[in-house]
């Protein structure tokens, strides 16, 4: 049976191209996609992208329920699954949040605990492995209303924070903000070349990790 890696996250895992009204990269430029083609044969690409996916915060603006809310029901339905990545805790910046990076990496690792728990691994009654990946940084935001420049300095700390998260959880880790650069036509989705380089990273760590 194929490796069944389940790709968790917001926007930017969902392909949401910068300055559009909700468009999405094509097959073969999203991060998730190129994964898909560097991982090859034996391996299926499950992705769980969603707009304004946060990590344990309903968003009362947006109606969207949470990232915690949502993931055992896409654990079960995905299952069985050997690898589940994680990358959340963009939009939990959000100005009307008030939130900080020590407290959205915390909310990360709740979600990190809650897979290493489920029973939806290799084998029913297994849990997956654990990709946890830390968010890009955003930079001059432009979408009104939801970021702003304190988006900005939180998403600066997300690689020290959520790397604490993942020595304490005992996750494997990997550093968006190193690959990724924020599209200046919103300053919050990455950049085609992101995808391109995010996908590959994320191929070599789950090879690493299997």
């Amino acid at each position: 049976m194929n490796k069944r890696i389940m790709c968790y996250g917001d926007s930017n895992t969902w392909g949401y191209i910068a300055g559009s009204e909700c468009e999405r990269y094509g097959d073969g430029i999203r991060w998730t996609s190129v994964l898909q083609k560097e991982l090859g044969e034996g391996f299926t690409v499950l992705e769980e992208g969603y707009n304004g996916r946060t990590t344990v915060w309903y968003d009362p603006i947006e109606l969207r329920p949470s990232g915690f809310e949502t993931l055992i029901p896409c654990l079960e339905s995905c299952s069985p699954l050997d690898i589940v990545t994680i990358m959340l805790g963009t939009n939990d910046t959000k100005s009307y949040f008030s939130g900080n990076a020590a407290n959205i990496a915390l909310a990360a690792a709740t979600l990190v605990r809650t897979v290493m728990s489920c029973p939806y691994g290799p084998e029913y009654g297994t849990a997956p492995k654990v990709l946890l990946i830390a968010p890009p940084v955003i930079k001059d935001p432009d979408i009104k209303g939801m970021f702003d420049d304190e988006s900005v300095a939180i998403s600066k700390q997300f690689s020290a924070e959520f790397s604490k998260q993942a020595e304490e959880t005992g996750c494997c880790y990997l550093d968006a903000a190193l690959l990724c650069e924020p599209d200046p036509r919103d300053g919050v989705h990455i950049t085609e070349e992101s995808h391109l380089k995010l996908g590959r990273a994320v191929a070599e760590k789950i090879r690493e990790m299997l």
